[in-house]
């Protein structure tokens, strides 16, 4: 999650598309931010999703000091919490905010990302959740990158469970200083044994199961402005049913 050809790596760890953690020197402070729109929101391969509804405004912004930072990542979502918990849908419940805690550092040119993000939405009842996960850097070659990721839910929410593990595994290689191309793959455990589960939208089918796998390319317009398209392979949720494939397209401004 370091800017431009590792914006992916969020994506990929965390479910979010397009945050940035602050490229931050040694004690000083670092600020940066990107909004990005795209053409449908997927989240950790969910490409059949009630997030998914078409053109979708995102953004986040980071704070940094020395080794750690602090990120926000918004988006609107395609649904409300609570209508689906029985009340009537307001437009201001359709967004989704992730507020993040990090620290990074290095060992033998290997970058270690140990972070953790709580999920909020609002318009419901038990809608906080909390994850904690390492995601790990290692070059490979002088253009080719591994990026894995590892993360686990820490309480139980109505859309997840405590103990549902993520992992994701991807490679970024360099094609030009501009363009990069990224080949991810990603996984899941679920538990049955969750406080809200056969509760609402919790259906677990499924422990162990594939989640996608994906390409994509990004290239950088400028120092601010990048393009990405990525195509989704899908596999399968909780309740084992099967994701579609499924395009995406994005314009992010950084800053």
């Amino acid at each position: 999650m370091y800017k431009k050809l590792s914006l992916f790596t969020l994506m990929m760890s965390c479910g979010l598309a397009n945050a940035s953690s602050p490229e931050a020197q040694e004690n000083q402070i670092s600020v940066n931010g990107s909004l990005t729109i795209v053409s449908d929101y997927v989240s950790r391969g969910l490409t059949k999703s009630l997030d998914n509804e078409g053109v979708t405004l995102q953004g986040s912004l980071s704070i940094g000091y020395d080794k750690f930072y602090a990120t926000y990542w918004g988006s609107q979502i395609g649904f409300s919490f609570r209508e689906l918990q029985g009340g009537e849908a307001r437009s201001s419940d359709k967004f989704e905010h992730n507020f993040i805690l990090g620290y990074i550092w290095d060992y033998k040119n290997v970058a270690f990302d140990l972070w953790d993000a709580t999920y909020y939405y609002q318009g419901g009842d038990h809608l906080t959740s909390n994850e904690i996960g390492l995601t790990v850097t290692a070059p490979i070659s002088e253009k080719g990158t591994i990026v894995s990721s590892t993360s686990v839910y820490l309480n139980d929410a109505y859309y997840m469970s405590k103990g549902d593990t993520y992992s994701s595994l991807s490679y970024v290689y360099k094609l030009t200083d501009a363009t990069s191309l990224t080949l991810g793959v990603a996984g899941s455990y679920f538990t049955d044994r969750g406080k809200y589960e056969g509760h609402g939208v919790l259906d677990t089918q499924t422990d162990l199961t594939y989640r996608f796998s994906t390409i994509r390319a990004d290239h950088s317009l400028n120092d601010n402005l990048g393009v990405f398209a990525q195509y989704y392979f899908g596999g399968y949720d909780r309740s084992d049913i099967k994701q579609p494939n499924k395009p995406v397209l994005g314009l992010t401004y950084s800053f």
